[in-house]
């Protein structure tokens, strides 16, 4: 003979509607969480910038002949230019067809302004009996920079 056993029934099932189970993300929260996800990106690469910088590549680069110190402050002040870009671009809303189709002019504005910060607007050289501009002669450099 077999004894009954006293099971607990099953959970009842939820009865509210389906539209109960969607979480609403409003547009100032969404703003918040694409706020927290770029900060913690910029604090990544803030934190790989304070590490080693030596070129982990087989292949020379230009920048390798700079020292530990000044590699550190390029990669900062390009990284301050980035987010001065995209601020700018925030600002304008700039759709992504424009931002393609200006992506160049884009480039060229950063790289330009980067030579600028990075060399110093006034900074110069002596070439035999002239005085001549780092950045001048470097923004002359703009096509081949360019097609690299």
């Amino acid at each position: 003979m077999s004894a009954a056993i006293d099971r607990p029934s099953p959970p009842a099932l939820p009865t509210a509607p389906v539209e109960a189970a969607i979480t609403v993300v409003e547009p100032q929260s969404a703003q918040m969480d694409v706020n927290l996800l770029r900060s913690l990106l910029w604090d990544r690469i803030v934190a790989k910038l304070q590490t080693n910088l030596h070129n982990q590549t087989n292949i020379t680069l230009e920048i390798d002949i700079l020292r530990i110190d000044k590699k550190r402050e390029l990669f900062f002040l390009i990284l301050r230019r980035i987010e001065d870009v995209i601020a700018e671009l925030r600002y304008s809303q700039i759709s992504i067809e424009q931002l393609f189709e200006n992506r160049s002019l884009i480039l060229q504005d950063l790289w330009q302004a980067i030579v600028t910060d990075f060399f110093g607007k006034y900074a110069q050289i002596q070439v035999g009996r002239q005085l001549v501009s780092i950045v001048d002669v470097l923004l002359q450099e703009r096509e081949a920079v360019r097609s690299a």
